[in-house]
């Protein structure tokens, strides 16, 4: 998916390395502004005007995403952009569409088909799998509460921000 959503678009492959390592979802993306995300303390801090829920977070980077983030063209205020202003949602789904049909695993094994935000849960359960504690995986996805976490990811584990989300390289192994 990486690879292919690489040769579409330097902008979806960004999205798909938000969704996949930073768990943020389309509109966060979307709405991301390079003011949001803050080098030094290897975080994204959405404001709350664009998350679901109304509530500003921050959310620790890895490093992978942080090289990649490092390495665009700042063109504008957004973190997407297209050479001429940020992403439009209908080009975003147009986009998003002809890589999910490029995929050999567009439609999943219960037979539903693969979404955008399906990463977003691909992010959490790595975080699990990789023993991070519900409470951290809440903070990061902006969940109101642990219990809506735990309705979807609920294990144990547990172990401190960015070397938490830095183990998402192990999870999906990446050089």
């Amino acid at each position: 998916m990486l690879e292919k959503a690489y040769n579409r678009s330097d902008w979806l492959y960004t999205a798909v390395l938000l969704s996949l390592f930073a768990g943020l979802r389309r509109k966060e993306i979307l709405m991301l502004k390079w003011r949001d995300i803050d080098f030094k303390q290897s975080l994204i801090n959405l404001t709350a005007s664009s998350t679901k829920n109304g509530k500003a977070r921050a959310i620790p980077i890895p490093d992978l995403l942080e090289i990649h983030l490092k390495g665009l063209k700042r063109i504008g205020e957004y973190v997407l952009h297209d050479g001429s202003g940020n992403v439009r949602i209908n080009r975003f789904w147009y986009n998003w569409e002809v890589l999910r049909k490029s995929l050999p695993f567009s439609t999943l094994p219960n037979g539903l088909t693969l979404t955008f935000h399906d990463l977003r849960h691909v992010y959490a359960q790595s975080l699990r799998d990789a023993g991070i504690n519900l409470g951290d995986i809440q903070a990061y996805l902006g969940h109101s509460s642990v219990e809506l976490t735990v309705k979807r990811y609920d294990q144990r584990g547990g172990l401190n921000g960015k070397n938490k989300v830095n183990q998402l390289s192990k999870v999906y192994e990446l050089q």
